[in-house]
């Protein structure tokens, strides 16, 4: 038995100290090394070099390469990480996806899919669709978040936790959707899974009840009554790499809605009438804003140019709609909250000083205190006598808004501000796409 090399590997002000020893790398020691490796790896290095690395770990199995080979690879991936922030290499190793087509070559990999609950799911179309999508660092070694697709299809995902050996010690398997042609035929609940930080997630769970049907059960169509009830369940991974389970919890709809939106969402469109004809329209493409304006004269509509102010620029990039985690939504202009909407599960928040019919424009007749969703748009905040001081900086087109509501078009999958003069007919019409879907 001969020592081959204690591998030194310097991140930061990490010093990781590895001994192997071994008689000319034989079968069970490659597993070893392979296994260390990947763990040892995968805890300080991006993912996409972890994927490098198990290209010469497969040549390692195939040939006795030399190991000094696999100290000079983390040697000079180790100096590509030099010039980068703390931020940047935490982001990478957080986030970065893997683009892995060969997952029986990987020991973590073999773990997940042997750990993976089938339930008639084909095996085969999850080996060769997994793939790594988030790594993150515990006390007891490393957590990998993987998704796959298998033969329904579906959309599997499984939340991993290891020990810094690379062995497995829990797995969550969860299968977020399946293909459903019809509520009525009883589809797969849907899923989606939401990290507060590395060692606590939740889960929201979205239920469709079948309360009737047609009388032929056998023919199933869109002639059905559905409910859709929300849950919320709790997770946290413990200091022995162990996944608690909390009872899940009922939310509303609201809740259920913006929790898929939390993040920031960024200005992409304005549509504006302002007078009796004048038309804006405002399109940022590829980075660019695109103006256009029209207006009426002589009984043929006609384009005029708009000129822009450095103001205007600014407020076109910067504006943004964010979604804490708290579901506090808030309307931010240059990095300084225009301002911001609490979460209320039962309520929009709604200061009006006037009948919602009493508006030319902006507000929908039926809307009241109590409203949350109205055709398919979820209602945040509706106010008027709005100081001018508070739209001054963003009212750039109509030029002489003093009320606004702030929705969320499930439909359209974007957030829309709208800014009007409560007294007539301007109004304008911002609209922030769902940065989380597009």
């Amino acid at each position: 038995m001969t020592e081959i090399k204690t591998l030194l590997f310097r991140r930061g002000n990490k010093i990781l100290n590895w001994n192997l020893t071994t008689n000319k790398l034989k079968t069970k020691y490659n597993a070893l090394a392979q296994g260390t490796l990947e763990s040892l790896y995968l805890s300080n290095v991006p993912l996409s070099i972890y994927k490098t690395l198990l290209k010469y770990l497969n040549c390692m199995k195939a040939k006795n390469l030399l190991f000094v080979t696999i100290l000079f690879f983390l040697s000079s991936c180790n100096n590509s990480q030099e010039g980068k922030n703390a931020t940047e290499v935490e982001t990478e190793n957080k986030i970065e996806a893997v683009e892995y087509s060969t997952p029986n070559d990987s020991i973590l990999m073999s773990q997940i899919i042997a750990s993976i609950a089938l339930d008639g799911f084909s095996i085969e179309a999850i080996r060769q669709t997994i793939n790594i999508t988030k790594k993150r660092d515990i006390a007891s070694g490393f957590v990998l978040e993987t998704e796959a697709f298998s033969g329904a299809p579906c959309e599997q995902i499984q939340i991993s936790s290891f020990d810094k050996n690379g062995t497995l010690i829990q797995a969550l398997p969860l299968t977020l959707s399946c293909d459903c042609p019809s509520a009525c035929e009883g589809c797969f609940d849907w899923k989606s899974v939401h990290w507060t930080n590395d060692t606590h997630f939740y889960v929201k769970r979205e239920h469709t009840i079948v309360l009737n049907t047609n009388e032929n059960p056998v023919e199933f169509d869109d002639d059905c009554e559905t409910e859709v009830l929300y849950s919320k369940t709790e997770y946290e991974i413990q200091s022995t790499g162990e996944i608690k389970e909390e009872a899940p919890k009922r939310i509303p709809q609201k809740q259920a809605i913006l929790i898929d939106l939390q993040g920031k969402h960024s200005l992409n469109s304005i549509s504006a009438l302002s007078g009796a004809n004048i038309l804006y329209d405002y399109t940022k493409n590829d980075g660019e804003w695109l103006i256009e304006g029209s207006s009426i004269h002589q009984g043929r509509r006609e384009a005029f140019e708009i000129e822009l102010s450095e103001k205007d620029l600014l407020a076109l990039n910067t504006l943004e709609v964010i979604v804490q985690e708290d579901q506090t939504c808030e309307l931010v202009y240059n990095g300084e909250i225009v301002f911001k909407v609490p979460f209320d599960g039962t309520r929009l928040s709604y200061q009006l000083a006037q009948a919602p019919e009493d508006y030319i424009t902006g507000i929908p007749d039926s809307l009241n205190q109590k409203t949350t969703l109205l055709n398919d748009k979820l209602y945040l905040a509706v106010k008027d006598e709005v100081p001018q001081s508070l739209l001054e900086d963003i009212d750039i087109v109509i030029r002489s808004a003093d009320a606004y509501t702030l929705a969320y078009n499930n439909d359209a999958h974007q957030f829309e501000l709208t800014l009007f003069y409560a007294a007539c007919c301007d109004n304008a019409t911002y609209i922030f796409k769902n940065a989380n879907q597009y």
